[in-house]
Parts: structure tokens; sequence; C-alpha cells
């Protein structure tokens, strides 16, 4: 984990006025979320604009902002001096000295929150330790490039990237229906089903309206292309069940390296699906836990209902208490 830890100090053990916040954001805006030590949230702060790791000045600013609209807006009374443990989730990967650069200059911009242990973590690292609460998980991203993240009750981690498998999919389903006269069993099914999605009346002009042979105009309409697959896929139509589980099979392909890296094969452990063709139809998530099943029988899908911060938080509250502890 890419953070910046200075010795703990001694006001924060003990004293029930001691605050943890989560900072993180969506495409829109940024929250802070602030917790006490025995879990109960505090307060919730919001401002527009998000934390971009390539733009640090305003990032800074924004988390500086955040982070005081949290405690203004709080109705229990809430000081800087109180805050012992902050975690940052800022998209993207993370390394060592970027993290120890950010917290000196936050720290500069905000003397008051000299006194407190400041981690920066990377999207996936939040996420893991939203699933997983520190103990064994495991992330598939779906993107271009895919992404796996995973960890052991060791706190090991491995990490993998794919081609980009979603999109795979896609292009070749459109590909099958714009080139084939007819792919087996589902066929005329599958093809009626683009030609009343996207109003066509001939291959041709399916080809027209999608533009499979214009890049930008494909990623417009990738994740059509997935929502139609995975309708049919669900209807057992034989074609689309068939694609849908070939690149389910190759995601578990592509996140079998870090089960057997990390020893996972026998441990019960969460996987989380998340975005691209995941975030497109519940059918993904399924097939591709079928096909882990014979990787890796114990893990099952994780349940992850939580507010943007709220798991980051938490995540501070975990990481101050083993700082406590002496294991940082």
């Amino acid at each position: 984990m890419a953070e910046y830890c200075t010795t703990p100090s001694s006001k924060g053990g003990s004293n029930n006025k001691s605050r943890v916040v989560g900072v993180a954001c969506v495409p829109s805006k940024t929250t802070a979320t602030i917790r006490g030590l025995d879990r109960s949230r505090i307060s919730v702060g919001r401002c527009q604009g998000v934390l971009d790791r390539a733009d640090p000045v305003p990032t800074l600013h924004r988390i500086q902002s955040v982070i005081d609209n949290a405690i203004h807006v709080s109705v229990r009374p809430v000081d800087y001096s109180d805050l012992v443990c902050i975690v940052v989730n800022i998209p993207g990967e993370m390394n060592e000295r970027y993290a120890q650069a950010f917290v000196r200059e936050l720290k500069r911009l905000e003397p008051r929150l000299a006194g407190a242990q400041i981690f920066v973590v990377s999207d996936l690292e939040a996420e893991m330790h939203r699933i997983s609460n520190g103990g064994p998980g495991f992330l598939i991203i779906s993107g271009r490039p895919d992404r796996g993240y995973g960890q052991n009750a060791l706190g090991e981690c491995d990490r993998v990237a794919g081609p980009g498998l979603g999109d795979q999919l896609a292009w070749q389903s459109m590909h099958l229906i714009v080139k084939s006269t007819n792919a087996g069993a589902g066929f005329a099914a599958l093809e009626g089903r683009f030609f009343d999605h996207f109003g066509a009346s001939s291959k041709r002009d399916l080809d027209d309206i999608i533009g499979f042979s214009d890049p930008i105009e494909r990623t417009s309409i990738k994740d059509e292309i997935l929502s139609i697959v995975a309708e049919e896929a669900a209807a057992d139509n034989p074609l689309a069940l068939g694609l849908c589980t070939a690149t389910a099979r190759s995601y578990c392909a592509l996140s079998e390296r870090i089960v057997s890296s990390l020893h996972l094969g026998p441990v019960i452990f969460p996987i989380s699906p998340r975005g691209g063709l995941f975030t497109v139809n519940p059918i993904f998530g399924r097939l591709y836990l079928s096909a882990m099943k014979h990787i890796a029988p114990n893990a099952y899908l994780a349940d992850i209902c939580s507010e943007i911060g709220e798991s980051e938080a938490l995540m501070a509250i975990d990481l101050y208490l083993r700082l406590k502890a002496g294991s940082c």
C-alpha cells in the first residue's frame, strides 16, 4: 500500500473525540466522511470536482476544502485536532514516492492536519479493503485494459492486466451479425435483436448505423451491444450464451495466475467484478463466478453497498488501530 506514516500521537489512543476521515470521489464530486473510532458516522462533507493524480494542486485544495466542509456541517463538535487518521483514495496507480510528497504538501497547505496519520491509496486498494476488510479477496475490473488485483490473508498482493475482453466480446458479436449469414443455433434471434434495436433493415444498413468500421463510433455503442448479447444469453439463446460464457472463462484464465500465486484456491474469499461489461448486466458476474469455481470453489460474489467515502473512513479506522498496535 502506498502510504505515509508517522508515529501515532498519544492523543488518539483513548480519547473518545478521536476521529478519522475517508476522502474519495466520483465523476463529479468529492466526498469526505468523518467517523469515530467506534465506527459511528459523524458527518459527510461534499464539494464539486474530482481527485486527479495528474493534477495535484487543485486536488490538494479540494481535499482541504471537503474536509473543512465535513467538519463545519457536523452536528457534533469536531476539531482538526481530533483527526487522527485520514485515507485519501485517488484513482489510478499509486507509488510510495508520490504518496509521501502528496502528504507533505497536504500538511503544508493545511497545518492543522500535522498530527494526523494520512494514507494515500489507489482505487484498487480502497476497493479491496471494501470487499475484504483486510482479509483475502479478489477484484476483477473490466476495461481496456482489464485489471485484476488479489490479496491473501498475509496481506500479500498480486495484480494482472488483460487486453479488454469486454471490448473483444462486443466486436466479436458484432462481427458475427454483420459479416456472417448463419453462425448456428440462436443466430437468427440474435440478428433480429440487433436489427430491431438499431432500426436496421439489412446487414449493410446495420453496418452503416453502428459505424462498425469506425473505432470512435464503435466505442459509443459498445455497452448497447453487450446489453443485447447479455439479454439474449439470459433468455438461453445458445449463441449468445456461448459468447458470454467464453468471455467469462477468459476472465477466469486471467485471474488464475493471481489465485495460484497467492494460494487462494482453497480459501473462502469474496470476488468483486467491477466496471465494463460487469456493469452492463449481472449475468456476466454470475458466469464469471461459475467459471472461477473450477479454480477457487469457495469464492463468492461480494455484496457491496456503501456510499463514496464510507469505506475509506472504515479503512482509516483499521489502519489507525494497526498503527497503534505497532504493525506499521
